[in-house]
């Protein structure tokens, strides 16, 4: 009975990873976003205040002389960028095993590899702001911790694709600029390239935190891959983000076959900047509304009854969640450019109704950022805890039917992220994890490497 149960506990949650989000993703636009775990482009000065100084110590300056762009021999990807095709690519490897603890002497070795393509429609004799972007990306390896009874996988980035039953996907996206203000992106979108872009603890699961609470929170309304479109609108003093989507997984043929079959989310959110004695921070509302329906988890008890039910399930209609994410930089290397080379705090937190939605709350808190020491330009590094707890009416009757101990699982990430060079990273990552499963605390220890272009 105790494997039964924790079997069936281990199936439920994996289920509900099918629905994997962050709050902050909604503040993200994905036009912006480059291949998860592949490093953006040098910044561009978004302003004229924000070029350097020059060496004469004269006011801001820009130069009228455009630089030439190089040969193809000289810099490849430069060279296919100013032709309109920006190219990226990254390889990470991961090694993860379970140090003390549950489950016992658990690890393995895995890897992902990931290949971006944005083509520049105005380069291309298109029009102005029009762009498409292919993401391809396949996992390998040894994914155990992934279906171990740590619920919450301790490996983000093998979790796309692999949870979806596949090695292997891709994504692809058009995205219309309108002027500088607003952005429209349509078609499968993957949002670990989305959360790539959060500011400090931003990575996909490729740069920065590997557990999926912190990487790519649990919310139990947004699946990991998106049918549906995301239209973005900066305004004075708020940026605004409306997400309409199929709440299934883009990866299951039935969401293209038959879109929006069981129903639509409606995912709105509003992001304000609130600097602090010079330094950035931001405050971020989400609201989002499923109008499917799913079964009522006060069902939960005739589903698992000996026998299995005797007759059709009830259904809820709707479901609801709400969350707010807040970052605050404590210092700024660049100040001109508040989103590099900064480190400070980042926190979330999020509930839904509790019914039909398994999740009835998460969050996290931590400390990370880049730069920590002012000659390691390109490190990273993060501490946070994380939590999530399920639904009473879930736990409640799995807990007394069948003994499944189902409880609040918590833990602690820490990393950091040392750049050899630019191209070239090296990551000791270590959880510890109260699992949500009985069982003690597991101690996971990890080495990430990580190679892009």
């Amino acid at each position: 009975m105790h494997m039964r149960c924790r079997a069936f506990g281990v199936a439920f949650v994996l289920c509900v990873l099918a629905d994997t989000t962050a709050g902050i993703a909604a503040a993200q636009s994905p036009g912006d976003t480059p291949p998860t775990g592949v490093a953006a482009g040098p910044a561009v000065p978004a302003r004229l205040v924000d070029m350097p100084v020059t060496p004469a110590g004269k006011a801001w300056a820009v130069s009228f002389q455009p630089a030439a762009a190089p040969s193809f021999r000289q810099n490849p990807k430069a060279f296919l960028r100013a032709k309109g095709f920006d190219v990226s690519f990254s390889w990470a490897q991961f090694y993860q095993g379970v140090m003390s603890g549950d489950p016992e002497d658990m690890g393995g070795y895995s890897g992902r590899v990931a290949l971006g393509l944005t083509v520049d429609g105005e380069k291309i004799g298109l029009w102005r702001g029009f762009s498409i972007s292919v993401i391809g990306e396949a996992v390998y390896g040894d994914t155990v911790l992934i279906r171990n009874p740590i619920l919450l996988p301790v490996n983000t980035a093998i979790l796309f694709p692999a949870f979806g039953g596949q090695d292997a996907g891709v994504s692809v996206t058009v995205t219309q600029r309108f002027g500088q203000r607003a952005t429209l992106t349509a078609g499968k979108i993957n949002l670990s390239t989305i959360l790539s872009r959060a500011p400090l603890l931003g990575g996909g699961g490729v740069d920065t935190f590997m557990n999926v609470m912190v990487a790519a929170p649990v919310s139990g309304i947004t699946p990991p891959y998106l049918t549906g479109a995301i239209l973005n609108v900066a305004s004075s003093p708020l940026r605004y983000t409306v997400m309409v989507y199929d709440p299934r997984n883009a990866q299951s043929i039935d969401v293209w076959t038959h879109p929006f079959a069981e129903g639509v989310v409606i995912s709105v959110s509003a992001m304000r900047p609130v600097p602090i004695k010079g330094l950035l921070g931001t405050h971020t509302l989400r609201g989002a509304y499923n109008t499917g329906s799913a079964t009522d988890l006060r069902e939960i008890p005739e589903l698992i009854r000996p026998g299995g039910p005797t007759a059709p399930l009830s259904t809820k209609q709707g479901s609801y969640y709400a969350s707010y994410t807040f970052t605050q930089n404590l210092v700024q290397r660049v100040p001109a450019q508040p989103m590099t080379q900064s480190w400070g705090l980042f926190g979330q937190i999020g509930f839904s109704d509790s019914n039909p939605n398994p999740v009835a709350a998460h969050g996290y808190l931590g400390f990370g950022g880049s730069s920590l020491f002012a000659d390691r330009p390109f490190d990273r590094f993060g501490v946070a805890f994380f939590w999530l707890s399920f639904s009473d009416e879930l736990r409640g009757p799995l807990n007394e039917i069948l003994g499944a101990g189902l409880r609040t699982e918590r833990g602690v990430e820490l990393f950091y992220n040392y750049a050899v060079r630019p191209w070239l990273r090296l990551t000791p990552n270590l959880q510890v994890v109260r699992q949500g499963l009985p069982g003690r605390t597991a101690t996971v220890g990890g080495f990430r490497a990580e190679v892009r272009f």
